[in-house]
């Protein structure tokens, strides 16, 4: 249990620095809308902390243990459907590093091989003259990073008591930022493309940090090639042991488990899925606030059935169970796999309508079981 709750902090904390980092650099692409010198004058202050060495063991340890953890829980994962929210989520999370190669090698290493410090005006000339498709790779990047950290956030935030008192405060900056960050990146492009025809030594400039970046370019792109092929084979490996399941689910003849909701139907579920998997399997409304991560406690269910038709508690099902104060009977139904092809009675405690409210602690209504089905 101290595993997994060391490893879930790391996640949330590793996180939170990425999101400060990216929340820098969309606030300094939104003062675009003011002009591009004020990009490059605040670019300083904005970046410093980020280029001392204290700030890239952070920056870079952070993007190491976030995406190493985002695969860990992706292969740890139970058998269980995936609402539309954790497949954004994953996608999204598994699409950054790819997106961000590209950037981080002309960014970065660039300036590591050559005598070379790209600013604004070369990277905007970049991506508005010359290459603008890694514009547009730029700008699909930031909407993907800050939609795959916000909905990691609001995950979190959903488990906080004081989150519904502030959340009416959070939300519009959250929502305004990107937004201002791309109209920013589209006027400051106006104006770098306004300066290249019109302002002959602000031309020469760009030219020259393009020539100094240009003896690596060809470097750089062998390794962008090699990351890619080495990342795609990441993935694969990440999200093989899932697509073996729903292949071997769909083609051999499993056995199934009858299982009757309370107030609710019969259905059938194969043997080795999870509670929770064959509730949205079969559409049944079924509350699970943070999405199967054993976190919040509102999946839970009072099960009626033979001994060994479950698989027994994990550490983590056992310390949130006890923390509940819930009953011997009670599981969590996205830790409770099933082992054998039997019928058993299932009861839904939390309902969906109050599921946000009992994720954050707050007192069931009388009885504290569901109502729907």
């Amino acid at each position: 249990m101290r595993n997994s709750v060391l490893l879930s902090k790391l996640r949330l904390v590793s996180g939170l620095v990425l999101m400060t980092f990216v929340a820098g650099h969309l606030v300094n692409a939104a003062l675009g809308l003011v002009s591009l010198q004020t990009m490059e004058d605040w670019r300083v202050v904005l970046m410093r902390p980020w280029l001392t060495l204290p700030g890239q063991v952070l920056l870079y340890g952070a993007l190491v243990v976030h995406a190493g953890l985002g695969i860990l829980s992706i292969l740890r994962r139970p058998r269980l459907t995936l609402t539309r929210k954790d497949f954004a989520q994953i996608a999204f999370g598994l699409l950054i590093p790819a997106l961000l190669a590209a950037h981080l090698l002309a960014t970065r290493v660039a300036g590591l091989l050559a005598d070379f410090q790209p600013g604004y005006s070369w990277i905007l000339t970049v991506y508005w003259k010359w290459a603008p498709n890694y514009g547009l790779q730029q700008v699909f990047l930031v909407a993907v990073v800050w939609a795959h950290g916000c909905i990691g956030m609001l995950s979190w935030l959903n488990l906080r008591p004081w989150w519904p008192r502030i959340a009416a405060f959070a939300y519009p900056p959250v929502f305004a930022l990107p937004i201002l960050a791309l109209l920013g990146f589209v006027h400051a492009g106006d104006e770098v493309l306004a300066r290249l025809s019109n302002d002959a030594a602000f031309k020469a400039m760009v030219h020259e940090a393009a020539q100094k970046g240009a003896p690596v370019a060809p470097t750089l792109l062998a390794w962008q090639h090699g990351l890619l092929v080495a990342y795609a084979l990441v993935v694969a490996v990440t999200l093989a042991p899932g697509a073996w399941r729903v292949l071997r689910s769909r083609f051999a003849a499993a056995t199934a488990a009858s299982i009757r909701y309370v107030d609710g139907p019969i259905v059938t579920a194969a043997v080795g899925s999870t509670l929770l998997d064959a509730s949205r399997r079969h559409h049944v409304p079924h509350s699970a606030v943070c999405s199967g991560h054993a976190r919040c406690g509102t999946c839970r269910v009072r099960i009626t059935a033979p001994p060994g038709v479950l698989s027994p508690p994990s550490a983590d099902e056992m310390h949130l169970l006890r923390h509940l104060h819930a009953g011997d009977a009670v599981r969590l139904a996205c830790r409770a796999t099933i082992l054998r092809p039997v019928s058993f009675t299932l009861e839904r405690l939390v309902p969906v309508e109050i599921a946000d409210a009992a994720a954050r602690g707050e007192a069931l209504p009388s009885g504290g079981t569901e109502a729907v089905s």
